[in-house]
């Protein structure tokens, strides 16, 4: 680490900006003399503690060249400087030095408490202003440090908390700064906005779920074996105490749809622990004997048959005030019948785009829909190269990111455990919105 500026030679400027962001404003020259090779860098902002004895305090910040700033002075947003305890004209030492390491935050869900009335304006102008609150904001970490430490500063706002945040806290091992970009995956958790949930579960039993391309614990599996491993991670969940989980169903689906918990057409009610035993039997019926007896035509993969029966399920049976959401767990490989090559792959016949069902479904039911990735396009490619535009095998992780877009839920990349087990807890204390 180098030091790069100091209150030794430059003076400092508070910066007027109407947001807080950790932005450091310095001249070409400045720069120059300071080492700087590129028009933007992140470092730490160091401040003398006020009395003798502890450490510094430092903050990360993103450093920037400006041909707006005066050789000889540092520019600060006023913001970031009040929110540090330091006031132009304070006699404290200040320093900006190098960062050890700079890591990108690949996914992160944040906590923003909200009263009732205000969720959706809120959630709207979240998105709205993704890039002016969000990216290239920065964090710093030190080793050991507990997720429950980290808050991100809004101006005009409460604090951001963190429930969950990738890459985890504990890989690392020195100090860091962390860092929101284009390609940060943001979630927003909003306590308690619904009394309860309905929820039904839609599994992908297509033939082309057989592809072996599903990497878990290092080993090549079939896709419908990541789809099993994704259910018991979600019924190991405990759904009935303290959940918020009402009823639930489950449907599995080819170019059919058919019924795999309960047999009926129907919801049922959660109401002890012993039926969780029996929705986990169920899960053993995901294979090819299994989907046969179901009924289950594995020929074509039409997932708007089952959004449509998930639909239906939960516009008959769900409890006014409770949230409607269906879980899909799928390849994504939904093709039209139009297809030019209809001798390979498989060949679905749809009328509706599952994208555009599911935006209708949010629209008219505010049903919402998070979709888990089975496979992508890369690792079939990968083990299957001579595979490229085979029909019907190629996973579009595309198509289900779309799916969740549209009716404002989560698009997972994979049945990740831990990833799993933050969306089934929240559902005892919050709802979880995605900021794109």
């Amino acid at each position: 680490m180098a030091e790069l500026f100091a209150s030794t030679n430059l003076q400092l400027i508070p910066r007027p900006d109407p947001v807080l962001r950790e932005e450091i404003f310095v001249s070409a020259q400045d720069a120059q003399f300071a080492g700087l090779r590129s028009s933007e860098q992140y470092c730490i902002f160091g401040i003398q503690p006020l009395m003798p004895g502890p450490k510094d305090e430092e903050f990360a910040a993103r450093v920037i060249i400006s041909t707006d700033v005066v050789p000889g002075t540092i520019q600060i947003n006023q913001h970031f400087l009040a929110d540090s305890g330091f006031q132009p004209g304070d006699e404290r030492f200040w320093f900006v030095y190098t960062a050890p390491a700079v890591i990108p935050i690949q996914q992160v869900i944040i906590e923003h408490p909200l009263d009732q009335g205000f969720v959706d304006r809120e959630i709207n102008d979240l998105r709205y202003r993704r890039n002016e609150f969000f990216v290239k904001r920065c964090m710093l970490v030190n080793p050991g440090q507990n997720i429950k430490e980290l808050t991100l500063r809004m101006q005009g706002r409460a604090s951001f908390y963190f429930r969950a945040i990738e890459p985890n806290l504990i890989s690392i091992q020195n100090k860091a700064i962390l860092v929101f970009d284009e390609r940060t995956q943001i979630n927003l958790f909003i306590p308690h906005r619904k009394s309860g949930v309905d929820m039904v579960v839609v599994v992908d039993g297509s033939g082309s779920m057989d592809i072996d391309d599903f990497l878990y614990d290092g080993r090549r599996r079939a896709r419908i074996d990541g789809v099993k491993i994704a259910l018991d991670l979600l019924f190991q969940v405990k759904l009935v105490s303290g959940s918020r989980v009402s009823s639930i169903a489950a449907i599995v689906f080819g170019r059919n749809a058919k019924m795999l918990y309960p047999f009926e057409i129907e919801m049922r009610k959660l109401v002890d622990e012993s039926q969780l035993g029996t929705i986990r039997e169920s899960v053993r019926h995901v294979n090819s004997a299994g989907l046969a007896k179901l009924g289950v035509d594995r020929t074509g993969t039409v997932i708007s048959n089952a959004l449509k029966l998930a639909s239906d399920l939960l516009d008959l049976y769900a409890q006014e005030n409770n949230e409607k959401m269906i879980i899909l767990l799928s390849d994504g490989a939904d093709w039209h019948e139009d297809s030019k090559d209809k001798s390979i792959g498989e060949v679905v016949r749809t009328s509706n785009d599952p994208a555009v069902l599911a935006d209708s479904m949010h629209h008219d039911s505010g049903i919402r829909v998070h979709t888990v990735a089975i496979s992508d396009e890369a690792t079939f490619l990968r083990f299957y190269p001579n595979e490229r535009g085979q029909i019907g095998s190629i996973p579009n992780k595309a198509l289900l990111r779309k799916i969740a877009e549209f009716t404002d839920g989560m698009s997972l990349d994979s049945p990740n455990a831990d990833e799993l087990a933050h969306i089934f807890e929240d559902l005892g204390v919050g709802t979880m919105y995605p900021i794109n």
